[in-house]
Formats: C-alpha cells, sequence, structure tokens
C-alpha cells in the first residue's frame, strides 16, 4: 500500500488515516495516518483494519542499519515516511496537500545485509519498526 497510495493520488487531510472521502471520492491521510492506514491496510481483502489507532515503535535505529526491504518506516522528527523500495520514500505532506514521493537511495550490498542509507535529502534520520 505504500506506494500504492501515492500512484493513486491520496490527499493530505487532518486526521484521516486512509479513508475515502464520500464527496470527492479521494483517499487521504494525514503524516501519521499514512502510517497507520499502511499498518491497517489488508492487501488480501484490499480493505483497512483497525488494529493499530497510535503509532507505537517498538525499535528506532540508524539509518546505517536499514535493510532493502520495502514498508521500512522513516522518521525526520516531524515526519513519518515509509520506505517503498527501489530507493523511495513516501510520506503525506500539509505543505503540498498529498502524498508525495522523494528519491532515499541506498547503498547496493548483499541480499539480506543492511545497507548503508544515502539518505540524498538529508530529512530521514530515524529508521522505525512498529
Amino acid at each position: 500500500m505504500g506506494g500504492e497510495c501515492f500512484i493513486s493520488g491520496w490527499g493530505y487531510k487532518s486526521g484521516a488515516v486512509g479513508e475515502r472521502d464520500e464527496t470527492d471520492r479521494i483517499r487521504y491521510a494525514d503524516n501519521a495516518g499514512l502510517m497507520l492506514g499502511y499498518l491497517n491496510y489488508s492487501p488480501t481483502d484490499k480493505a483497512f483494519g483497525s488494529d493499530y489507532s497510535t503509532l507505537v515503535y517498538t525499535e528506532q535505529g540508524s539509518l546505517d542499519t536499514m535493510p532493502e526491504v520495502a514498508g521500512v518506516g522513516l522518521f525526520d522528527g516531524s515526519k513519518h515516511g515509509i520506505y517503498v523500495g527501489n530507493g523511495e520514500v513516501v510520506f503525506s505532506s500539509a505543505d503540498c496537500g498529498y502524498v508525495t514521493k522523494e528519491v532515499f537511495q541506498t547503498a547496493v550490498g548483499q541480499a539480506g545485509v543492511p545497507m548503508k542509507a544515502l539518505n540524498i535529502h538529508r530529512r530521514w534520520k530515524t529508521l522505525l519498526k512498529v
């Protein structure tokens, strides 16, 4: 669901976690709501559940230990992002009003071995695991 919310054109709305607005038929999420929507989405059922209502991270780490795995959470001190693979991260931005994507490169490494993250925008500071 991480990359799909960008491709589908989700908008930013305070307090939203992926719900579809019945008036304009667009899905919305705020910054933390994008992470909650990602955690609550069932790709099998293609529906949102309600298992997670609050973001609580069980682990935080350095970007130096970031694996090349889609779905890893990132945090810059105020914004939450979802690493979607291929060196890209998506996040919901109040500034532009929609879910956006930016390049977050990782160096090439061996399969299963953490890669050193090359944080091009210097935005993302922390690796997160729920």
